[in-house]
């Protein structure tokens, strides 16, 4: 009796664990999309009629950090404009692995976006409206 039971329970524990490792992984989820991802990804034009430090935040800094990870538009087009709300993206994202940027950068990048969601916000406001974008806040960046 003693054996029989003592077999059923290898027979059940080996069967529960033989289930439980043939499940497949979930499937890996790809890089976040955001709507604005889709709009235009340079602002050349906006960016040479602006002070030459934030034109040279602009090509100096913004387009060569903030391309390592995702398209610019993402930040062209992100419709925030409060310094708070950038200085918390910027941060996070300085902080992810292979950002290779520094604090004076994140400095210079906040300081930029700020300026630039200022200058262009109707702009911005613009394209959400013609492309029917939503202002959501996908990953909860505010």
């Amino acid at each position: 009796m003693k054996w029989s039971l003592l077999l059923s329970a290898l027979f059940f524990g080996g069967a529960l664990f033989f289930v439980s490792c043939s499940k497949a992984p979930p499937p890996a989820q790809g890089p976040v999309s955001f709507d604005w991802d889709k709009g235009p990804i340079e602002i050349d034009a906006a960016v040479a009629k602006y002070p030459k430090d934030m034109q040279k935040d602009y090509n100096d800094v913004f387009k060569a950090k903030c391309t390592q990870c995702h398209p610019l538009s993402r930040a062209i087009w992100a419709p925030y404009t409060d310094e708070a709300t950038w200085t918390k993206i910027v941060n996070r994202m300085a902080t992810r692995p292979g950002s290779q940027v520094s604090t004076e950068e994140v400095g210079a990048l906040v300081k930029f976006l700020v300026y630039d969601h200022t200058q262009r916000k109707a702009d911005i406001e613009k394209m959400f409206q013609d492309n029917h974008w939503e202002k959501k806040d996908p990953v909860g960046l505010q």
